[in-house]
């Protein structure tokens, strides 16, 4: 039997292939380069201030905090111009 387009040796393409694998790894590292500005700006938000003007933007946080979160959290639930439910607006941002 000759192989044709309808013989299933020719539609499951079983094997190796090296272009499967240059093509994998050409989007895993694509998509590595596309998630570490991500990973940077969120490790940067566990640093303590000094740490961040300290320079080495890409390392590990030497001392893990959250609070930079706690204050902004904060700051968000305290802000009237965020709280659109309360005055009467409309939804449109004050002026």
């Amino acid at each position: 039997m000759a192989k044709t387009w309808e013989t299933p040796q020719m539609v499951q393409m079983t094997g190796f292939r090296w272009s499967r694998v240059i093509v994998y790894g050409l989007l895993v590292f694509l998509a590595a380069v596309y998630l570490l500005p991500l990973l940077v700006m969120l490790l940067t938000s566990f640093k303590p201030l000094a740490e961040i003007y300290a320079g080495n933007m890409v390392a590990l946080p030497q001392h893990w905090t959250v609070e930079p979160w706690v204050e902004r959290l904060d700051q968000g639930v305290r802000r009237p111009e965020l709280q659109r439910h309360q005055g009467g607006t409309s939804g449109t941002p004050p002026r």
